[in-house]
C-alpha cells in the first residue's frame, strides 16, 4: 500500500510550483461539493496550529486528520471547536487534510 501512495507527500511539498487544479485533482480525485478541503504537508517534529475565526466556527464544522506518508491516519478526525487549537507534534513526515462543512448542510465558499 505504501508504494501506491508514495506521490502524495512530495506532491504536497512541491504544490507551490504546480498548478493548483492539478494538485487538487491528484489529491482529491472526487470531492464533495458541500465540503471545503484544505491540505498540505507536515514535517517530523512540527505541530499544526489552527486559528479559526469564531464566525466560521459558529456556522461550520471543522475536522482535521493527519496522515503518515503511506496515507494512514496518525491523528484521526480531530474536531476543531476553539478559535485556536494546536495539534500534537508529528512523529514523522506526512500530510494533513482539513474538512470544513456547513452545519446547515449548505455549500461552503
Amino acid at each position: 500500500f505504501w508504494a501506491l501512495q508514495w506521490h502524495v507527500y512530495p506532491l504536497l511539498c512541491c504544490s507551490s510550483w504546480l498548478p493548483p487544479k492539478l494538485v487538487r485533482r491528484v489529491y482529491l480525485p472526487v470531492g464533495n461539493p458541500e465540503t471545503q478541503w484544505l491540505y498540505g504537508p507536515v514535517h517530523e517534529g512540527y505541530a499544526l496550529c489552527f486559528v479559526v475565526d469564531e464566525r466560521v466556527l459558529s456556522e461550520h464544522l471543522v475536522f482535521c486528520t493527519v496522515y503518515d506518508r503511506a496515507s494512514f491516519p496518525v491523528q484521526p478526525c480531530i474536531s476543531i471547536e476553539a478559535s485556536t487549537r494546536t495539534l500534537e507534534v508529528c512523529e514523522a513526515d506526512g500530510f494533513w487534510a482539513t474538512r470544513v462543512v456547513r452545519k446547515d448542510g449548505g455549500t461552503t465558499d
